[in-house]
């Protein structure tokens, strides 16, 4: 396998933003409140649950682990209206709505311009878990590498790479500042 193709696989975005959710997850657990741990516990399960669907539904079946990985956020989004409790993990609360505000934004751009949600998601996550922990600010190292195999697989030329990097590192600062 051409190490091009084995990072676009390793970082394929939906792998990306499921991996900073356990993670985030994880690391609150001592925090939450029953309700909390059945509310995302159901996203967890929901989104395996939502890619068999969506991945029978979608017309490119690389679209089915975002599409439903932001379904389950709208979900998440209409339930921490109704339990104020979800609102208490205010990193996880707002690195949610990161991520869905990402994929709705990336959705709409990608309408008129192929902008890499590969580079933005990654970009994200390293925002993301950066602000939470300033350790792992050495995951911005990854990003040109990400870059790179996109471009070298013709997905995407330099400047949809940077575009996505800059939607990538924009959307979580607003949220967290």
């Amino acid at each position: 396998m051409d190490f091009a193709k084995f990072l676009e696989l390793l970082f394929f975005p939906s792998n990306v933003i499921l991996l900073v959710f356990l993670l985030l997850i994880y690391n609150s657990f001592a925090l939450m409140s029953v309700v909390d741990i059945l509310v995302y516990g159901l996203a967890v399960i929901g989104f395996p649950i939502g890619f068999i669907i969506m991945n029978r539904r979608a017309k490119r079946k690389n679209r089915a682990g975002l599409l439903s990985i932001l379904i389950v956020m709208l979900i998440f989004s209409f339930l921490s209206l109704i339990f104020e409790s979800l609102r208490n993990l205010r990193f996880l609360y707002f690195s949610i709505y990161s991520y869905l505000i990402l994929g709705l934004t990336m959705f709409a751009i990608r309408y008129r311009w192929k902008v890499s949600l590969h580079v933005s998601a990654f970009t994200t996550s390293a925002v993301i878990l950066t602000i939470f922990n300033q350790n792992f600010v050495c995951l911005f190292l990854l990003i040109p590498l990400i870059a790179w195999s996109r471009i070298k697989l013709k997905m995407h030329t330099f400047y949809q790479t940077l575009a996505g990097f800059a939607i990538g590192l924009v959307i979580p600062i607003i949220f967290f500042l």
